[in-house]
Parts: C-alpha cells; structure tokens; sequence
C-alpha cells in the first residue's frame, strides 16, 4: 500500500475517534451514533465501518483513547498507596458512565468482553502492586477484590468526589492498615 494511503487511513481513523470521543464525554455511550459521526464528518456509514467493524470496536477504540489520556501522567512511586489509588479513582471518575456500558455490553460483545478483560487484569494488576507491601499475601487477592468492588460501589453510587475519596481512604485504611497506607 502507498505510504499516503496508509497515511490517510490513520489519519480518518484519528478524525472519527475524534468524533466518537467527543460524543461519549458528551453523553455516554447512547450518543456514540455511527451515522451522527458519518454524518458530521461528511462521509458515508460505510466509512465508520471500513475502520471500525462495529459500534463496539468504535467504541472500545474511543474509550482506549480516552482511558490512555486519563492515565497518560502516572502519580509518583513515592506517594503513599491511598494517595495513589485517590489519583487513579479522581482521574478515572468521568470514565465511569462508559464503564457502566461496558457491564451492560459484555455479554453481547466480544469486542468488549475482550477489552473488558484487559482492563479488569490492568486493574487488577495495579492494585496488586499498590497492596503488595502492605497486607499478608494470603490477604492480597480478597484485598484487591474487595477494593475494587469498593470503588465499583462508590461510583455507581454517584457519590460526589468529596465523599468518594472518604470512602476510599477508609478502605484502603481498613484493608490495609499501617504506615504505608495512612491518609496523606
């Protein structure tokens, strides 16, 4: 393929996760609409659907996106773990209606249990890493899952960032207490 071709397929693919990303920050995933993008952009349907298979595949692409912009800066190695997992939740937070969807779109999707699953492990593999020093490791698995089911709660909760990161301190003090995990 001519290197202008391939140019201009990354080029097109970059202008409709553009499009796609701002219609998730917008609304969530009920407004990414394959012809509301086609139409914006002033091309055919089709053309969603050469880059992108499916309204999944689009959507998993945008929120890869946005999930990288999210996370692109990484909170320093010598912050204390609840300052680190505050920073990660604060960062994810206006992610988390597209997480919703993703539940709610799994068991449909591969492209989104696949995705889904990366996700989960990357999670999971993080928390591991922050919990790792700090509890026995016979606890570092329930520790883990129980943090995340904590996080999961407080946003699907809708509770504001004040009393998210209460709860959340609290659980990081409960699940792991000690020098390493004390509030900032």
């Amino acid at each position: 393929m001519p290197r202008t071709r391939v140019t201009d397929r990354a080029e097109k693919q970059a202008e409709i996760l553009g499009a796609a990303e701002e219609r998730l920050r917008a609304g969530g995933y009920p407004a990414l609409s394959v012809a509301a993008i086609a139409r914006e952009l002033g091309v055919a349907q089709n053309t969603i659907y050469w880059y992108f298979p499916s309204k999944d595949h689009l959507f998993v692409a945008a929120l890869e996106r946005l999930l990288g912009d999210a996370l692109a800066d990484k909170p320093p190695a010598s912050w204390q773990p609840t300052r680190r997992v505050l920073w990660f939740t604060d960062h994810l937070a206006p992610l988390w209606p597209m997480f919703r969807a993703l539940y709610e779109n799994e068991s449909r999707s591969e492209a989104v249990a696949a995705f889904l699953t990366r996700v989960d492990e990357a999670v999971s593999a993080m928390l591991t890493e922050t919990f790792r020093d700090l509890v026995a490791p016979r606890q570092l698995a329930a520790t883990v899952a129980v943090f995340r089911a904590t996080v999961d709660g407080v946003f699907a909760r809708g509770l504001e960032p004040a009393a998210r990161r209460l709860v959340l301190r609290y659980a990081v003090a409960q699940l792991a207490p000690g020098p390493g995990s004390r509030p900032d």
